[in-house]
């Protein structure tokens, strides 16, 4: 987006007002930040819905956690829960409660096509994310270009004596 729009403030704009804090130091360390191992008796487990398109599958592992991805339970008004469904999907408290009382990960008591289901879901939402970041990307930068485009044409033409009309007042 900076490169193609070359204007940060419009983006920081857009970011602020959904929320969001693009570019500040605690965004960058928690691009880089790992976890730390847990302390002595903690034990971890990753959980995230196989809607969630704003934790993909690549942004969702930590090496040597075991991580498990649920089908959403909970369907709201016809659409997938997504990223905030993990905080009220029965099997992820249950999981975290059995997690914490009994300090071991339990066991994965889904058949295989249930967790390939899962697995299944999670790589198209995945990709739809992917493909709604490639598409907004493309639509800024067409816009850029396009203004870049329609600067440079008019550059050339005064280079070639032609002189915009005048506007009406």
């Amino acid at each position: 987006v900076l490169a193609a729009h070359g204007d940060m403030e419009v983006v920081r704009e857009i970011a602020h007002q959904a929320g969001n804090e693009p570019d500040s130091p605690a965004t960058r360390d928690l691009a880089v930040t790992r976890a730390p191992p847990p302390p002595a008796g903690v034990v971890r487990l990753d959980l995230r819905e196989s809607t969630d398109a704003f934790v993909t599958k690549w942004d969702a592992r930590d090496p040597g956690v075991p991580s498990r991805i649920l089908q959403t339970t909970q369907p709201s008004q016809g659409l997938p829960n997504g990223h905030g469904a993990i905080l009220t999907d029965p099997n992820a408290i249950d999981l975290t409660i059995r997690t914490i009382t009994t300090r071991r990960v339990p066991p994965d008591e889904r058949s295989q096509g249930a967790i390939a289901d899962a697995e299944a879901e999670s790589n198209r939402w995945s990709r739809l994310a992917l493909i709604g970041i490639c598409l907004v990307t493309a639509l800024v930068m067409a816009r850029a270009l396009n203004r870049w485009s329609t600067k440079a044409i008019i550059a050339g033409a005064r280079l070639l004596g032609w002189k915009p009309p005048e506007r009406c007042p």
